[in-house]
Parts: structure tokens; sequence; C-alpha cells
């Protein structure tokens, strides 16, 4: 718990730290949640209600790359597809998704997986941030095939139900075309970017991840024997700060149909630690530089009060390992289908007031 409220408190630290370097002065709060915006690009229904209903998959991957060996060991848990439905009203937001078990019955072929997993991400004018906390047990291997040359039975995967990752951290970023480019058309539905238009991305990255098996999460009985130099990994935990830099863009066809690609990119420093099956105490540790990768994109329809799009959200980390030509590479992301509907809504009374 103490390891977690540090590395909250980190998070906290990269935010302000990103925002003091746009203005320092007693009046950079209020300019940084300013909703000014061009009109003849944006337009703004913040203040109509925004109802949508919604399928989404969210799913944590982690992998083990070998350059050397040139094999990749990929861990994957058993997603749920959740259904859910969900209002915004002046930017507040509120969604519940609730599991179907009727479109998710496939424990036996891939294992079972419990989870908890919170991807909030805050689309401001100026600021866009994606949080991430999540912790996953019970995976299985997603390509048993290029690993195990005994490998025959394609209606179950090899599982490993003891199998623990943990994930907190996020980005935070300064939308610098802010006027003319709005990320909440896409993605939050209660906009519309009525001409295609682009902007420039830059902030930090801080990330806290751990995972852990009862076991080696490297099976002995792999093809390849040298892969990750035999190292019998048990657990590992890492922690990453970074600077990110991207591009975000609007293609916008009559005013309606929209195409949204977002890249952002860093490099930092990172600290790991991992520890063998015969070393849960000492472990190995190293030092280096870790790469930062977050991918949105999102097409559809977008109209004066129906919307209807898909969207697609991934982070990845990739980090080195104290195991020579080694990395891990730790994606989480979502992939949602969106129907939405604004409602012209007012909160003034249907009479004028009269004083008495």
């Amino acid at each position: 718990m103490i390891v977690i409220r540090k590395k909250i408190i980190l998070i906290c630290i990269a935010v302000f730290l990103c925002c003091q370097g746009t203005k320092v002065n007693g009046q950079f709060l209020p300019r940084l949640f300013t909703d000014e915006h061009d009109s003849t690009y944006i337009e703004s229904y913040k203040h109509q209600l925004t109802t949508r209903m919604y399928a989404s998959r969210k799913y944590t991957d982690l992998k083990f790359r070998d350059r050397g060996e040139e094999m990749t060991l990929n861990y994957h848990p058993n997603d749920r597809t959740n259904l859910g439905f969900g209002a915004t009203y002046n930017a507040l937001t509120l969604n519940i998704g609730i599991s179907f078990p009727l479109i998710n019955h496939d424990d036996g072929k891939y294992g079972k997986t419990d989870y908890l997993d919170w991807q909030m991400h805050i689309l401001m004018r100026k600021l866009a941030v994606d949080f991430y906390f999540s912790t996953y047990k019970g995976y299985y291997i997603y390509n048993p095939q290029d690993l195990f040359s005994d490998y025959t039975d394609d209606d179950v995967f090899p599982q490993r139900r003891d199998m623990l990752t943990i994930e907190l951290g996020g980005d935070a970023y300064y939308i610098f075309n802010y006027r003319k480019f709005s990320y909440r058309a896409a993605f939050n539905q209660d906009e519309r970017q009525l001409k295609s238009a682009g902007s420039f991305l830059a902030g930090p990255s801080a990330y806290f991840i751990y995972f852990q098996g009862d076991s080696s999460l490297v099976p002995a009985n792999l093809a390849d024997p040298d892969f990750f130099d035999g190292y019998t990994l048990k657990r590992s935990r890492y922690n990453k700060f970074s600077l990110c830099a991207g591009y975000a863009y609007n293609l916008i066809v009559k005013q309606r149909v929209f195409f949204t690609v977002s890249i952002l990119t860093g490099a930092g420093a990172g600290l790991m630690r991992t520890y063998p099956q015969d070393d849960d105490i000492e472990g190995d540790k190293k030092f280096d530089v870790c790469l930062t990768y977050t991918f949105k994109c999102a097409t559809g329809y977008n109209g004066k009060h129906f919307y209807a799009g898909i969207s697609y959200v991934n982070s990845s980390l990739h980090c080195p390992t104290p195991v020579p030509q080694t990395k891990f590479i730790f994606d989480a992301g979502n992939l949602r289908l969106n129907l939405a509907y604004r409602f012209p809504i007012s909160l003034n009374p249907p009479f004028p007031l009269r004083k008495q």
C-alpha cells in the first residue's frame, strides 16, 4: 500500500510539472481550464445531455521478448466484453458497465481471470490525462504453438491461474492547438469537429508495474531451453518516468464522418527488479532507458444529435530486464463501440421568477 501511495504522489507531481511548464503565474489554473475554442472548427454540446450505450473490451498483456533467440512469450488474460450505459453533462461523465455471462463463457479454453480494471481518460481543452489502475489474476499463454514443440490442442490454452499483475500509472500531455483540435469529439461524444485539424502533444509519463507467479513464469518445457537465458523469473517490479511527445489529427468528411489518430511516444529512466525462483529475496536489478507508446484511434459518424463510432486506446511499455538481450512489454488497452444521442435541455425555469 505504501508503494502504491508513492506512485500516486509521483504521478500527481508529474502532471503538476507538465502544467507548470506552460505558464507559471497566478493565472495559470484559470487559463488551463478555460473552454476557449474556434467555433468554426469545434462545436460544443457541453450544455446538452449526452447519453450513450456502449460495448467495451479491456485487456492487459504481458510479454517476455528474447531478441537473441527471436522468441516472445505472450501472456494474455481471459478478458471480458462489457455492456453499459452512460451520460455526460457539462464535463461530468458517468458510465456503468457490467459483464454478460452469455457472451463470456470460455473459461474452459482460456482459464478464469479475476480483475479490476480502471482506465480513466480525462479530456480537457488544453490537457489530456490517461490514468490506468488494474489488477489481473489468471492468464493463459497466447502463442503456445510458437513455444512448445509438442503443443497440438487448440481447444485448451496453457493456463496460469496463479499469475498476478498490477499496473498503476498514466500520461499527461498538453494539447498545443487546443482552439481547433478536439479529443472529446471522437472519444467523449459531447463535441463535434467541423473541420479537419491536428495538434502536437507533449508531457510526462509515470508507471509502476508488478507481476508474480507461484513458480517461474518462464515454462521449463519450452522448445528453446535458452529462452531468457534459462532465467526462472518468479516475480518482478518496475518503476519508470519518461517525457513524451506526439501528434493527433482529426480528419473530417462533410462535418459528420470522422477519422482520428493519435500517437504519443517517449523515453525515460526505468528501474527493474527481477526475482528468480531460487532467489526470491535479493534478486537482480537494472537501471536503463525505457520506451513508452500511447496509440489512440477512432472513426464513425458524429452529427448534431446522433453519434456512432468505434475507438481503440493502447498504452505500451517496453522495458529492458537484467537478462541480456531481453525485455518485457506491458500493454493495456480498450476497444469500445459507442452509440450516443444528445438531448437539448435547459436548467432554467420555464417562466421568469418574480421577486416578492
